[in-house]
């Protein structure tokens, strides 16, 4: 799994895998591992890390957690992540539950959230859990979903029974004053970035003012309008670069740069290179 540099925050959609209210990620970092784009999303994501330690930037505080540790992002938690020593290997899952799924389990949802898991007894509980989903994945037989299933409910129960802590009622009704609006403005650049996106014709599209919906991203994701649909750009256009052998002009026209220039300042500025030689270095990486 590669990752980029620091960008702008970024609301991160979160795509299931196959039949299963999971997505489960494997990540090995050998070296030189970059800090991940401070992003969002509804799903609850357990952090796993197994070789290395981690630095996680919660809603702008630092913290450490180290390998053998699990550790708990809420739904909506700004987030980013890196190894706590980017030259040494780094090895380690994420666990993301569908916002969903969790809904269905226990409605109040947004009324809660999971605290810092500080039992070892609890924390015992939760690895052996979250290794047991891990397992499935590698087995072949017809009713894995349903297995999978089944420890993950365990897994739920078990959060919810020795985890669960009230939200404070303010952020409760804040939370639910935006969490629509601003998810379909999201979504909508996310599925709509290589067409020409402005805040005059975002305004539009959704029924609001300029000055309203550039406050919605500042106050709900602490970033401008521009440089969300640039960040949106940037990230898919660094799948490309590193996954496929498009000419780079091509690659900037395609995720909606307007030129080749363009798209090199706006990642020269974020990875401190220029994509050709950023891409010839990525795969002279072993």
């Amino acid at each position: 799994m590669k990752v980029g540099a620091k960008m702008p925050l970024k609301y991160e959609k979160v795509d299931l895998d196959q039949d299963l209210p999971i997505k489960l990620i494997d990540i090995y970092l050998e070296k030189d591992h970059p800090i991940l784009a401070k992003h969002w999303h509804h799903s609850i994501e357990i952090l796993v890390p197994l070789v290395g330690d981690l630095d996680v930037w919660l809603n702008n505080q630092k913290l450490l957690v180290k390998a053998g540790e699990v550790y708990i992002i809420n739904s909506k938690d700004i987030h980013n992540v890196r190894g706590a020593e980017p030259t040494k290997p780094y090895k380690g899952y994420v666990l993301q539950i569908n916002y969903e799924y969790m809904q269905s389990c226990y409605p109040q949802i947004d009324e809660i959230y999971f605290k810092e898991i500080d039992n070892e007894e609890t924390l015992s509980k939760v690895k052996k859990l979250i290794f047991e989903i891990i397992k499935v994945y590698d087995e072949e037989n017809n009713h894995r979903s349903l297995k999978a299933k089944s420890y993950l409910l365990m897994l739920i129960y078990l959060l919810l029974s020795e985890q669960k802590e009230k939200r404070p009622k303010a952020a409760i009704i804040k939370s639910d004053r935006y969490r629509e609006r601003m998810a379909d403005i999201v979504n909508y650049i996310e599925e709509h970035y290589k067409e020409e996106l402005s805040i005059d014709f975002l305004s539009a599209k959704f029924e609001l003012s300029n000055g309203y919906l550039s406050k919605l991203f500042k106050d709900h994701l602490e970033t401008t309008v521009k440089d969300f649909i640039t960040s949106v750009r940037l990230k898919k256009a660094y799948n490309d670069l590193i996954n496929t052998d498009y000419p780079i002009i091509e690659i900037a026209l395609n995720n909606g740069f307007p030129n080749i220039k363009s798209f090199n300042t706006v990642f020269k500025k974020e990875y401190q290179d220029t994509p050709m030689h950023y891409r010839v270095m990525m795969r002279k990486c072993p």
